[in-house]
């Protein structure tokens, strides 16, 4: 039936979208913040704009993280950054 494929199609769907938030951190940068994403144990893929080198991260709970640069990508626009403790 239709209903049923509609009906697990949005339970797929808020599903995948309930794990991906979790990997959506917040980095705090000279402007404003921006949305990172945690990659890794530790590390989050972040645009570079406006980063300093010591930063802060900032998790869906409002726990907040020391992180510093590991590296940039000037040609991408994006930062690698370090938070241990993410």
């Amino acid at each position: 039936c239709m209903t049923d494929t509609f009906t697990m199609f949005s339970r797929q769907v808020a599903q995948a979208a309930e794990q991906a938030a979790a990997s959506v951190v917040q980095v705090a940068t000279r402007r404003r913040p921006v949305a990172g994403v945690a990659v890794a144990e530790d590390l989050v893929v972040t645009p570079a704009v406006h980063l300093d080198e010591q930063t802060v991260v900032r998790r869906g709970d409002g726990h907040t993280l020391e992180a510093h640069v590991l590296g940039r990508s000037p040609a991408s626009g994006v930062a690698v950054l370090r938070a241990p403790g993410l």
